[in-house]
């Protein structure tokens, strides 16, 4: 009896041996399984850490080129601008300049006509006395009448330098009327 309640003892014991044994290793199993289960939730973690980095990185990128490209937008702008009020002033001063080269002209014509017309009251109170002078002789009739050719000529170049002032206090209004069309056209741009 004695034999047979040992080898029941070391049979239960081989046998809880071998359940603690399964037991281990199922433990170490699971604790293995763990390991790798919290390794690979790291690994994700981790990528998923990376991604989020590079896209905020990608996404700070795409802000810095924007940005840049409206600086480069705005300076395009700004240089527009600029050349565009450039070439409106240079414009202007050419228009400004050409009034003023047509208002000398103007004058210098009617002070050309002006002194035409003395050099022919010149030349005609010449023929008049050239006429008193030869009044006896026979060329009297002649000198008459080249001295009232003279006054004719005289009337039609004052005639002339009358028409040669209208114009150019015409020019001079129209050049008024000009200035006076741009600053009323420049106030209603700013107006706008």
């Amino acid at each position: 009896a004695e034999e047979e309640a040992e080898a029941a003892r070391q049979k239960a014991e081989a046998e809880a041996a071998a359940v603690q044994k399964k037991l281990d290793d199922e433990a170490a199993a699971i604790r293995k399984k763990e390991e790798l289960a919290s390794e690979a939730a790291r690994k994700v973690q981790e990528h998923l850490e990376r991604m989020a980095r590079e896209e905020q990185e990608a996404e700070e990128r795409r802000a810095q080129a924007e940005a840049k490209m409206e600086q480069k937008v705005a300076k395009a702008a700004a240089a527009a601008a600029a050349r565009a009020a450039a070439k409106r002033q240079v414009e202007e001063r050419a228009a400004a300049l050409r009034e003023e080269r047509r208002q000398a002209q103007a004058i210098e014509e009617s002070r050309q006509a002006e002194k035409q017309a003395q050099l022919v009251r010149s030349r005609a109170e010449e023929a008049k006395a050239k006429a008193a002078r030869q009044a006896e002789r026979e060329a009297a009739r002649e000198v008459a009448r080249e001295a009232k050719a003279a006054q004719q000529e005289a009337l039609r170049v004052q005639a002339i330098a009358r028409q040669a002032e209208e114009h150019a206090v015409q020019l001079h209004r129209q050049a008024e009327e000009g200035r006076t069309r741009e600053l009323k056209a420049k106030e209603m741009a700013i107006a706008k």
